[in-house]
């Protein structure tokens, strides 16, 4: 589903480690928590203005377009194939 959310521009509201994490993260397109975090999480949304609401939707798009949009995937499996012989391009 995350997907889906980036490709609409939706900023995530993340509770899982790992890649996720770090792509919100470095990306700042929306919010990582934990159980341990959860009212430092209602504080900042509570707190968003329209404008960093704002800035968090454009990193969302931008990082669907750099990581996941159709033209990477292709890109990327096409170096994929070429590195294993299977195609040649």
């Amino acid at each position: 589903k995350s997907l889906d959310y980036l490709a609409y521009g939706l900023p995530i509201i993340n509770s899982v480690k790992f890649d996720t994490e770090s792509l919100i993260s470095t990306y700042n397109a929306g919010f990582n928590f934990s159980e341990n975090t959860i009212d430092e999480l209602i504080r900042n949304l509570r707190n968003l203005s329209l404008n960093q609401y704002e800035i968090l939707v454009q990193n969302t798009y931008r990082l669907f377009y750099e990581k996941f949009s159709i033209d990477v995937f292709h890109k990327n499996m096409t170096s994929i194939l070429s590195e294993r012989g299977w195609i040649h391009g």
